[in-house]
């Protein structure tokens, strides 16, 4: 329909528009979940009813044909069953399409597959999965207008809620095709439920669309307050890294300090060193120590100062054997630090 179309259109004739627009939009949005689970959600009615040539009516579950189960209370919502012999049923095999566009393809063809002209039957169609060539069996159930009728309106006055429209089961299976669609989409005549269930869903789209714009634009704000403290942000990264350098060079330092402490180096030594020994030159430099000076000829400085247990390998620089003075044998001896200490 075109804009000029809808602008011109009576005004009674608006809903009836509305209503095929709003029907057109559900079936897309059916259209994009899967067969199978539409099929798996399809709220089904479990209670089968089929009348007899006699006008009696007998009723069961689906799965259990032999148990006869008593009349159901009025307002019941039931699947009206046709016998075989009211429904044809044709095989054909079609491209492996989904059962929308099935319906499609068949609606164009329905006047060459059935006997009787399109607008006197009404159809469903049952596809299976798609073989090697790309094709599948399709099952093609027909059913003339005035018997569905028929078995409906005796259905309601039952007083049952006819919710499907099927033929007969051939065992312990389910009923098969659903002819009650077709029927009220001819017609005119569409489940209120249906309308409210998709009035829900266009609803929560709806939503959904509003939270998602949402968080694009709070995301769109967020990035630009960012970019926006972003100098500022590089300006204290830059202060942190100097502070954080600073921190570690005095923490180095520090360690240095009191690996090389001076003081504490020199209470080792006057500790270690024998009361017969006089030093005349000590060098520190927080790694070696060298002491030079007089001892008693006695005394072993190497073991004095290996005793300190904060020095490490020490030995005697001097070469050949030491003069003994008037004031005692010299000594000249380095020694390592001991890491920890």
């Amino acid at each position: 329909m075109t804009l000029d179309e809808i602008l011109t259109a009576d005004i009674r004739a608006i809903g009836p528009m509305l209503g095929r627009g709003f029907a057109w939009w559900m079936d897309e949005l059916r259209a994009l979940v899967p067969e199978r689970l539409r099929e798996a959600i399809a709220s089904k009615p479990k209670l089968l009813a089929q009348r007899s040539a006699a006008g009696e009516w007998r009723y069961w579950r689906v799965g259990a044909p032999n148990a006869a189960l008593p009349e159901p209370r009025p307002g019941t919502r039931v699947c009206v069953v046709l016998s075989g012999a009211e429904v044809l049923v044709r095989e054909l095999r079609l491209p492996a399409l989904n059962k929308r566009d099935l319906r499609r393809v068949l609606t164009l063809d329905l006047d060459r597959l059935s006997p009787l002209r399109s607008d006197l039957v009404c159809f469903d169609v049952e596809s299976g999965p798609a073989e090697a060539d790309g094709r599948a069996r399709v099952l093609l159930g027909l059913v003339a207008r005035t018997e569905a009728a028929a078995a409906l309106a005796a259905a309601r006055r039952e007083g049952l809620e006819p919710a499907a429209l099927s033929l007969a089961p051939s065992g312990a299976g389910g009923p098969r095709f659903d002819f009650l669609p077709a029927i009220k989409a001819e017609g005119g005549r569409r489940d209120p439920r249906r309308l409210w269930w998709g009035v829900a869903a266009g609803l929560a789209i709806l939503n959904l669309a509003a939270f998602i714009g949402r968080d694009i634009v709070d995301t769109d704000r967020m990035r630009a307050l960012v970019e926006a403290r972003a100098p500022q942000a590089a300006a204290v990264e830059r202060v942190r890294s100097r502070v954080l350098a600073e921190e570690s060079r005095r923490s180095a330092l520090m360690a240095r300090r009191s690996a090389a402490e001076p003081l504490a180096m020199l209470d080792e030594v006057t500790l270690a060193a024998p009361p017969q020994s006089w030093v005349q030159h000590l060098e520190w430099n927080g790694r070696i120590l060298r002491i030079v000076g007089f001892a008693a000829p006695d005394l072993d400085m190497s073991a004095a100062i290996r005793g300190a247990h904060v020095f490490v390998n020490p030995r005697s620089l001097s070469t050949g054997p030491a003069p003994k003075l008037a004031n005692g044998q010299p000594f000249d001896i380095t020694a390592d630090a001991r890491r920890g200490a």
